[in-house]
């Protein structure tokens, strides 16, 4: 059976990552300096892996982040499907109105099973569950791809590792996620194994 090397990194760090502001699909903004940086530090330490497809969101900081990789002529594809959860009215939203206080109320609920509560005018992670499938089984059917990228969003993309080792969402806070955090996950159907989880030694340089 063909193997799959499935490379799943979070976008590097942006001017509200930076300030913990809440930074849902609502909120495009582009890299900082910083995440300039680690997007260029994963790129040095990767550039040699024969990458058959990129995905991304649609987002700047999902592209920009692997930029680089677009530039060396990697088949890229932008997904609507791949952008971050929708924290509604309170996306973007400075912290001296309290974004953060309420999204840990939020994410307690989501660890207590309630994975159907969303913010106000926003996403729940069973409703961004039902959004990707698709994109996961296209991404399983396709058996030309033998290395695959795909950088997008904190929250997104513990619901994706969730969704490919079909855990219930309620344990998705089981995988971490940092700016520029990859994850390799290797894929002989019918089985996932994590390679790296999280792991941020290309920014030790």
């Amino acid at each position: 059976m063909k193997e799959k090397t499935i490379y799943i990194v979070r976008h590097g760090e942006t001017d509200n990552n930076a300030c913990h502001i809440l930074q849902g699909s609502g909120v495009d903004l582009p890299l900082n300096d910083k995440g300039l940086w680690q997007s260029k530090c994963f790129y040095e330490t990767y550039k040699d892996i024969p990458f058959t497809k990129l995905y991304t969101s649609t987002l700047k900081r999902s592209i920009q982040s692997v930029e680089l990789f677009i530039k060396q002529g990697i088949p890229h594809e932008a997904c609507a499907q791949l952008v971050e959860i929708s924290y509604g009215i309170y996306d973007g939203v400075a912290s001296s109105s309290d974004p953060v206080g309420t999204y840990n109320k939020l994410t307690r609920e989501w660890k207590e099973g309630k994975i159907d509560i969303k913010m106000p005018e926003g996403e729940s992670p069973i409703e961004v569950s039902a959004r990707i499938k698709p994109f996961v089984e296209r991404l399983m059917s396709n058996l030309s791809d033998d290395y695959i990228l795909i950088c997008i969003h904190g929250r997104i993309m513990r619901i994706l590792l969730a969704t490919l080792f079909e855990l219930d969402l309620v344990n998705m806070n089981l995988f971490d996620h940092s700016n520029m955090g990859l994850y390799v996950v290797k894929y002989r159907s019918p089985f996932f194994c994590i390679e790296k989880f999280n792991d941020l030694t290309h920014l030790q340089a």
